[in-house]
């Protein structure tokens, strides 16, 4: 018998477990729920403007989330906090069905249909004002 169970809005696409940051993060939808890792309890449910394909929580900080999904070719990344996009990445050429911070959360990375895995340092993020303003971002 499972130790929990949860309900979630529309196909669940992805889940992983956060050991540093104690959260269970689930990309379901167009939403991402945060569940405690010791009470199973939800954190926090952040709606979004895509369907999430592949979420994953920044393991050092806890303070931002990436998701991206099968109706856009980009990597969001997002303020944990507020829900607001921080950063949007483009370069893959198919939906984006998986992503992982590394254990440091200086990177992540984010991988395709189209067969590529895509490496992001968290640093490069502050040159792509243009896209946490709307506009587009640089490959």
């Amino acid at each position: 018998k499972p130790a929990k169970e949860w309900q979630v809005e529309g196909p669940l696409k992805d889940l992983e477990v956060c050991e540093a940051q104690k959260t269970i993060t689930v990309g379901a939808g167009k939403s991402v729920y945060f569940y405690d890792l010791t009470t199973f309890e939800l954190r926090k449910k952040i709606d979004l403007s895509i369907s999430v394909e592949g979420a994953t929580l920044n393991p050092a900080t806890g303070k931002q989330f990436v998701a991206g999904g099968d109706t856009d070719l980009w990597v969001h990344v997002f303020d944990y906090e507020t829900g607001k996009e921080i950063h949007s990445h483009t370069g893959h050429h198919g939906p984006i069905f998986c992503l992982r911070y590394s254990p440091s959360g200086e990177t992540y990375a984010s991988g395709s249909e189209d067969g590529t895995v895509r490496l992001w340092k968290l640093n490069n993020d502050k040159d792509d004002k243009k896209a946490a303003a709307g506009g587009a971002a640089e490959e």
